[in-house]
């Protein structure tokens, strides 16, 4: 049975690293990149959807996906701080211009 499991965890490349030792940027450091970037680059200001820690997956990297609560894809934050987000100007207009 152990095997089998073993066997599952390498096949699947599920990430059974506990969260203290996985490498790359802690959650905050990366919730938080994002949020400034989305205020520095788009010129948000105000309330903003902010990822929530226990949707978010961190992947064997170290790179962080951003999950809304309800598990919509906000973005990536790398190892080197690389924000790459799901969220453009024309979202932007679509929401607020209504």
């Amino acid at each position: 049975m152990l095997t089998k499991l073993i066997n599952l965890f390498k096949k699947e490349k599920i990430n059974h690293t506990p969260k203290e030792e996985r490498k790359g940027l802690p959650y905050a450091m990366a919730e938080y990149k994002y949020v400034c970037h989305l205020r520095d680059h788009f010129g948000l200001v105000g309330e903003i959807e902010y990822p929530n820690e226990q949707a978010s997956k961190q992947h064997r990297d170290g790179t962080w996906l951003l999950l809304s609560i309800t598990g919509v894809r906000l973005g990536t934050v790398s190892n080197n701080g690389t924000v790459r987000t799901t969220w453009s100007e024309r979202t932007y207009q679509n929401i607020y211009d209504t």
